[in-house]
């Protein structure tokens, strides 16, 4: 038997999405204070965080769809499953169990 690594927990998706839209609340709150007028590292920071939040969008759009294809291949694959195991049941003689 090899040894397995030891997957790191996930945090639930709706947890993710509170956490981004938390982020993006942080940002705003600089839009939002009409006193505020960042520094020229300000705006560099301001740069770097589109700049993520683009690689991010970016990543989650490949990353949506391919979990959207796996959860159809496995969709597909427990129909087949469920297939197969009417058509071994159908097989059998009456008194098998």
């Amino acid at each position: 038997m090899t040894d397995q690594p030891t997957r790191k927990p996930k945090q639930p998706l709706d947890y993710i999405l509170r956490q981004m839209h938390d982020a993006m609340e942080m940002v705003f709150a600089y839009d939002h204070d009409p006193h505020f007028v960042p520094s020229a590292d300000g705006i560099v920071l301001l740069e770097l965080i589109q700049k993520q939040f683009a690689g991010y969008s970016a990543m989650a759009h490949i990353i949506v769809a391919t979990l959207r294809q796996r959860a159809k291949e496995a969709e597909e694959g427990a129909e087949g499953d469920a297939r197969i195991k009417s058509a071994h049941d159908a097989l059998r003689s009456p008194g098998e169990e």
